[in-house]
Order: structure tokens, then C-alpha cells, then sequence
């Protein structure tokens, strides 16, 4: 049997959601990964489930995210720096996501 890709995106997200990178993100509440997660299949491949983060980051600042969430889109920014031209999952992505959040709050702080 096989799913519809909005099946395959509520699976992909319930699987991340369950490991504590979602259940225990120190930064991000549930609803704001599962947005994430939203904004991030947009731009998904269905079949590797991996997105060009440099879509994602002009997404977010069409969305306003550079105003809204400054230190949620400057971690985009870094990402985008890093990896370039390559995908990555969503799982990858959160993380990475996390990681440059937590390092700007502990420079402000």
C-alpha cells in the first residue's frame, strides 16, 4: 500500500515528534515543529524527503520570519551558509535548526 504524500508527511512528522529532538526540544514547542515541518514540505523531495534549505530560507523571510522570529531566520541564514546546495531532511534540519538557536541564546545571555 502506498501512502499519499500528505500520509508520508504526518508520518514523517509523528516520527520525528516521537524522538527527543521534537518531544524534548529545549527550543521549539510542538505546533511551531510541526509548522517547521509544514514549511519544509513544501519544498520536500516525496520520494527522498529531503529540501534545498536555500527554498525554505526565502520562504520564512516572504513569511515575515526575519522580522518576527529574527533568531530563528539568522539560524536559517547560518544553515543555508552551511550546507549550500545540499538537502536535508527534516530531521537534520531541526536539529541543525536547534543547535544555532540555542548557540545565539547562550551569546545573548
Amino acid at each position: 500500500m502506498t501512502l499519499s504524500r500528505k500520509e508520508q508527511q504526518e508520518k514523517d512528522l509523528k516520527a520525528v515528534l516521537a524522538k527527543d529532538i521534537g518531544a524534548k526540544n529545549p527550543v521549539f514547542s510542538l505546533d511551531f515543529i510541526a509548522d517547521l515541518h509544514s514549511m519544509f514540505s513544501l519544498y520536500a523531495d516525496p520520494r527522498q524527503r529531503r529540501a534545498d534549505i536555500r527554498d525554505i530560507l526565502m520562504t520564512a523571510k516572504t513569511l515575515g520570519l526575519d522580522t518576527k522570529f529574527e533568531i530563528v531566520f539568522r539560524a536559517l541564514e547560518e544553515i543555508c551558509d552551511q550546507v549550500g546546495a545540499d538537502a536535508l531532511d527534516f530531521e537534520t534540519f531541526l536539529k541543525e535548526l536547534t543547535a544555532k538557536v540555542v548557540k545565539f541564546y547562550s551569546y545573548a545571555g
